[in-house]
């Protein structure tokens, strides 16, 4: 048997055995792995008698010494606190092996490691650490064994001159490790001046069963503790399979109860009867040997059988100092300063162990296990948001008394987590104490590859995902990114981590020598993300080669009010900025019913405004007097703002609502402000970010935070911060509030539904600004010699090519391409295009055909700039922030870094595609350019296209690679009924047939039977009016083929125009469909005439000065899902438009292969193209 698991497993039962002496009537809980785990790292320094004791208390195997065991078999129990490690843990037991080489300090590292990564269903964290006396000068050797072995380390305190403080700090770190269950481990005098050395060991465990117990089935029932006495419990129950064995001679039975991921598993050992001197414990307790629980719990034993199961919930919490216990089993030099020989932990005579402790708490409940803790929730995050919110706040009020103040605490808090996660030692507890991290239980140890208190950050990552979710009816976007010279040595498992919590990354640049083409990447970034409102966001002096470290965070919102204000009721009236002084606003104005709340006590107002979905508010805060903001300010706290907004404090009433338009633009050095606050390493050359990268000295040189907002009478736009919604509800309650906006107020906006209260933004208003509505939608067309339906048409033309081509490789397939997406995308390359590259490009993509002044004489964006106007009118006009679906079309070019690119064909590119040209180091790093691209695509798609590139997809040679992304999301006008779908034959030939959920609904549509052409066409509306779904479908199972010879650019007209499509009653049948497709557009673009593009031919000289640029990929790939509530499309795009009815009837059945396209009407501009035809 492998010495770690039999050592272990003899110390759990010898350890019992001594507690069960001093505690036999009471329960007995503890972790006998993170004892044994403890203990060698006391055996790492100790030496002599010391070492041997310890040896033989943990190990029992006589004199072969701990460090030395060998052995060949695995043996598969190493026992944890309250279960076992099974068999089928291969992996685990393969690092486990003891090869000659080997020793059990290797072993636990590989273990360790192993059993903290967290599985689906289950969380294991053990974390032990020595706190030593600082006067104590302790090897550097030992230290990095410590951390290299056991994933802990030994901190150097002061317990001679601060022995409550070291406490104090003690009991934080037990708290946070125990995730907020193991409290004040130490009691006061606990710890005294003479104290040298203290060893705590902590373990947290959480499991789901495998198959939990149903809650309804738990009843009240009797728990017997002996012949004569018995106590009510909560007893669950469940009957099913499970492994049992039955120990005929001690009358016992042992069941294994798995947990959800089957790597782990609770063994129950329970006797059958009492006998008469003892009881069946007692007797069990006596037979149990390390032998006899292999034995009982080895396969050959135990059989599945059907079992009903009673078992109570139960919770225990124990704490040993394992002192005296461990002396009593002969480790006693170890903790007398006079004997003990610790010198390979210092040379100072002396040290000794002086107390060493371990507190455990369990508790079992229908859903699983929980060890050493409650978790932590949405609302500590909250908390903490809220209380670093105000903290920022009055140091930013310091320096800003007069000015209005904006700014998003939660896009701080978010883009600083990133940081912390790669934060170490005084650094990381700075960050801590400013974020508020260290009130939140459940901190962690280093749990995962990802480092210390992951599950902070998978909160945050559930948080940021929950409330820029999709689904939202407002739009919502946080972004957060670190930039880094790009000579930095980043450590790829942080590149790892901080992509996969926070869907963001750390970028590369080249601070040193192209500071100033990093600024403005970083820009052009940051108006990307929020929406074009937030330009230059760094000045030219902001970046240097001295920068290392960039931290931005930026956020976009937009959000319609429940009940708008009327924009005729808007009237000049004057803003109170002091008792003295007035300056005129425009004042907005309703009357309706609204939460509100007179707070008397502290002299102000509360309102809450929400926005239409239910899940944001803004929160207006109002003092009573002109002169009360100074008042309010002082006061406001996470505490105050949880009662103002209480559900007993606000109250529904009729309300007056006066609240001037606002639009607020702010920037702030977060440097400053951090630092003011106590995170003075972070900035300075004291930062440890070793977490982050390897390199020393690596420090964060800014942190720069934009805020952007407007609000007006349909809603609130805001850019670097956000307000989000929450549902009006009306009340009967007579008399009437006025809350008139016409004194300095405060607001702040929160999102509420079931999840805890986030605060999003912050800000105060005490100057009255220019305000005005940018949120217009020009529908006149001017007089130049260009229309959309020019553009629409190349669109169109190029659509078909491109599909005869994609059928001819495809000929079985669905088929799935956004001929927009690809044609925008093109459009930017054909900007920077000359010559016979140019000349190839115009007739590919039908430009030739659009009319249009090519006269260049007043463009620097090249000879066709009236085609790329028309795109940059056409991409604003179908994604549209107000728009009632939602549709996201983004390109990015991504050019090898070491190519000259021209400033003009960016400032041309950025002005006409809201696109942007990323330098990329393609040559020296190719496989994190491709990563770099994946994550652009996977969020831009709201991760429904992960994966882009495949490996080995871009190299060295690769210089340039456009993306094209869309993504879509649209709501039904009229709904399927998700109860009328049904399985029902798909016919993919005549001869085969495939099941699908075939969906249905009765109602109106336009439809067109066209007879000549033996095809039906139907058009499904989205809701808002303006996209729709266009479905053609042959009268035959095998006409796919004649219509998709026929069709064409004006067939689609023909087949769609008014005269053709009437409404009329329809009974639809639709199967729900999920597609997606990828296509390398190289081959297609190629075959279709665009030879030169791709080859050393390219003239790209509008693009760079550079010879021999050329483009070396092109890819698009397309996601689509239509369900009965609507389409989602990531990749191509879908939209809506409304039904009327009519009285005739008709029959649309697509239960064979079909074309379908989704068309934005307004323009005619077909998004989205395909073929379903193979379910």
């Amino acid at each position: 048997m492998c010495s770690l698991s039999a050592a272990n497993a003899k110390f759990c039962l010898d350890f019992f055995r001594e507690l069960n002496k001093r505690k036999r009537n009471e329960n007995i809980f503890f972790s006998p792995l993170s004892l044994s785990a403890a203990f060698g790292m006391v055996v790492l320094g100790a030496r002599g008698s010391t070492l041997e004791q310890i040896e033989k208390c943990l190990n029992q195997l006589g004199g072969a010494g701990f460090l030395m065991q060998r052995e060949a078999a695995i043996h598969p129990q190493v026992q944890l606190c309250i279960g076992k490690l099974k068999p089928t843990t291969k992996h685990l037991f393969s690092c486990l092996k003891c090869e000659e080489d080997e020793g059990v300090h290797s072993q636990f590292q590989a273990l360790l490691a192993e059993v903290s990564e967290p599985g689906p269903g289950c969380c294991l964290t053990i974390a032990n650490r020595l706190f030593g006396e600082i006067t104590y000068p302790f090897f550097q050797q030992y230290l990095d064994s410590t951390k290299k072995f056991y994933r802990a380390e030994l901190e150097p305190v002061n317990f001679k001159y601060t022995e409550e403080e070291v406490r104090d700090k003690i009991n934080f770190w037990v708290e946070n490790e125990t995730k907020g269950k193991v409290k004040d481990l130490f009691a006061a005098g606990f710890i005294d001046p003479s104290t040298v050395l203290v060893l705590v060991n902590a373990i947290y465990f959480k499991g789901k069963w495998a198959v939990e117990f149903k809650k309804e089935d738990t009843k009240e029932a009797y728990f017997h503790l002996n012949k004569n006495e018995k106590r009510k419990v909560q007893m669950m129950f469940q009957e099913g399979y499970f492994n049992m064995a039955i120990i005929e001679e001690l009358k016992t039975k042992v069941i294994e109860l798995q947990y959800f991921n089957n790597e782990l598993s609770m063994f129950i050992l329970l006797p059958e009867d009492d006998c008469e001197d003892f009881t069946g414990l007692q007797q069990l307790e006596c037979a149990l040997t390390y032998e006899k629980l292999t034995e009982w719990t080895s396969l050959a034993m135990m059989e599945p059988l059907r079992v009903k199961v009673f078992l109570p919930q139960f919770k225990m919490e124990e704490s040993y100092v394992l002192n005296n216990t461990l002396q009593e089993m002969g480790v006693m030099n170890v903790f007398d300063w006079g004997k003990a020989d610790l010198s390979g932990i210092s040379m100072k005579d002396g040290l000794a162990v002086s107390k060493a402790i371990q507190k455990t708490i369990v508790e079992v409940n229908e859903e699983g296990t929980e060890a050493g803790n409650t978790g932590f929730t949405m609302g500590s995050i909250s908390a903490a948001n809220a209380e670093f919110c105000f903290d920022v706040f009055k140091e930013v009020k310091l320096h800003h008394p007069n000015d209005n103040i904006f700014y998003c605490p939660l896009s701080m808090i978010a883009a600083l987590a990133m940081v912390y996660l790669g934060a170490r030692n005084n650094t990381e507890y700075q960050m801590e104490k400013v974020l508020h991290f260290d009130k939140i239980a459940g901190l962690g140890s280093i749990q995962t590859k990802c480092g210390k208190s992951v599950n902070i950050h998978l909160l945050f990552k559930e948080i940021l995902s929950d409330i820029t979710a999709p689904e939202a009816n407002y739009s919502l976007y946080i972004a957060n990114r670190l930039y880094a010279e790009k000579t930095s040595q980043i450590l790829p498992i942080y590149l790892k981590c901080v992509k996969k919590l926070y869907r963001s990354g750390l970028e590369m640049v080249n601070f040193k020598t192209a500071s100033n083409q990093a600024r403005q990447r970083i820009n052009s970034w940051v108006k990307n993300q929020t929406n074009g409102q937030i330009q230059d966001f760094l000045e030219p002096s902001s970046v240097n080669p001295q920068t290392a470290l960039f931290l931005v965070n930026a956020i976009y919102f937009k959000g319609i009010w429940k009940t708008p204000f009327k924009e005729e009721q808007t009237q000049e009236v004057p803003f109170n900025v002091t008792e003295q002084e007035s300056r005129p606003v425009q004042m907005m104005y309703q009357n309706g019913t609204f939460r509100v709340a007179r707070v008397a006590e502290d002299k102000i107002k509360v309102l809450e405004l929400p926005y239409a979905s239910g899940e944001m508010s803004l929160l207006v805060l109002l003092p009573d007097d002109i002169s009360g903001l100074a008042q309010l300010e002082d006061k406001i706290s996470f505490e105050k703002l949880a009662e103002w907004t209480s559900s007993r404090v606000l109250e529904k009433k009729k309300v007056k609502v006066y609240l001037p338009r606002m639009k607020i633009e702010e920037k702030y050095n977060l440097t400053s402000v951090l630092t003011s606050l106590g995170m003075t390493d972070l900035f300075s050359p004291l930062a440890n970010l070793s977490g982050i990268s390897s390199a020393e000295g690596l420090r964060v040189s800014e942190a720069i935070h934009e805020a952007y907002m407007e609000v007006t009478e349909e809603g609130t736009e805001e850019a670097g911060s956000a307000d989000d919604t929450e549902d009006i509800q009306h009340s009967s309650e007579p008399g009437e509030e006025d809350i008139e906006g016409e004194t300095s107020l405060q607001s702040a906006a929160s999102s509420g539904g079931e999840a805890e209260d986030q605060e999003l933004i912050s800000s105060m208003v005490t100057q009255p600004v220019e305000l005005q509505n940018l949120d217009v939608v020009c529908t006149a067309k001017d007089n130049r010699d260009f229309t959309m339906g020019s553009i629409s048409a190349a669109n169109a033309e190029f659509c078909f090519d491109v599909f005869k081509e994609v059928k001819f490789h495809r000929s079985n397939d669905n088929v799935l391409f956004s001929s927009l997406s690809m044609l925008s995308t093109l459009a930017m390359v054909y900007m920077g295009a000359r010559g016979k590259t140019q000349s190839q490009m115009e007739k590919v993509l039908h430009f030739d055909n659009v009319t249009g002044d090519r006269d260049i004489s007043d463009s620097q964006c090249g000879t066709a700039e009236y085609i790329h106007r028309s795109f940059k009118d056409l991409l604003s006009d179908v994604s549209r922030q107000n728009a009632t679906y939602s549709l996201r079309i983004a390109d990015r070019l991504y050019i090898e870094k070491t190519y000259p690119i021209l400033q003009e064909y960016i400032k041309c590119a950025k002005k006409s595609y809201k696109a942007e040209l990323e330098e990329v180091d393609f040559k020296t790093a190719a496989e994190e350019a491709r990563q770099l691209i994946n994550s652009w695509v996977e969020k831009e798609t709201n991760g429904r296209i992960q994966d882009f590139l495949v490996a080995d997809s871009v190299d060295l040679n690769t210089v340039l690679v456009f993306v094209n992304v869309i993504y879509f999301k649209g709501i039904w006008k009229t709904a399927f009924k998700e109860e009328h779908t049904r399985e029902e034959p798909f016919n993919v030939t005549e001869q085969e047939s495939r099941p699908v959920q075939m969906m249905y609904q009765n109602g109106t549509f336009r439809v067109a039977r066209v007879a000549e052409d033996k095809i039906k066409v139907l058009e499904l509306p989205y809701a808002s009016g303006e996209m729709s779904l266009l479905v053609l479908l042959p009268d035959d199972i095998s006409g796919l083929a004649q219509l998709e010879n026929k069709i064409s650019y004006e067939k689609l007209l023909e087949w769609t125009s008014p005269k053709v499509l009437e409404k009329k009653k329809v009974k639809v049948y639709l199967p729900r469909m999920k597609i997606e497709e990828k296509y390398n557009l190289t081959s297609v673009l190629t075959s279709l005439g665009m030879t030169d593009l791709f080859s050393p031919l390219a003239n790209l000289s509008g693009i760079s000065s550079a010879e021999g640029l050329r483009v070396s990929e092109a890819i698009h790939e397309a996601y689509m899902e239509v369900t009965e509530e609507g389409t989602e499309a990531g990749g191509s795009e879908v939209v809506t438009g409304d039904i009327q009815h009519s009285s005739e009837v008709e029959d649309f059945r697509a239960d064979h292969p079909f074309l379908f396209l989704i068309k934005h009407n307004p323009s005619d501009m077909i998004l989205l193209f395909g073929r379903y035809c193979s379910p």
